[in-house]
């Protein structure tokens, strides 16, 4: 058990060289890692670094956006407003 288990790390600069060490080092101790981008380029390259086995531990902003628009049916007619300022902060 690591001393992160369970914790999600909101890492900004994750995709940068010094980012990538924080990344990792979350990673070790058990922590489920977001990492902001407007780069699927820088992304991608960090998913390449830190190797498949971390792939699972990373979330990018990109895919936490298409898990709710995914779902955007159920919340459209239950909250409208909601999803519209969520598309436009999106942008």
């Amino acid at each position: 058990m690591g001393k992160l288990d369970g914790i999600i790390a909101l890492i900004a600069g994750g995709t940068g060289t010094v980012g990538e060490g924080i990344v990792r080092a979350c990673f070790k101790e058990g922590a489920q890692v977001i990492v902001p981008s407007r780069s699927t380029e820088a992304i991608n390259k960090l998913r390449e670094l830190i190797g498949a086995h971390n792939n699972e531990q990373l979330i990018t902003l990109r895919e936490i956006l298409a898990m709710l628009l995914e779902q955007s049916r159920y919340v459209m007619r239950c909250y409208p407003v909601l999803v519209v300022l969520m598309l436009s902060w999106h942008h």
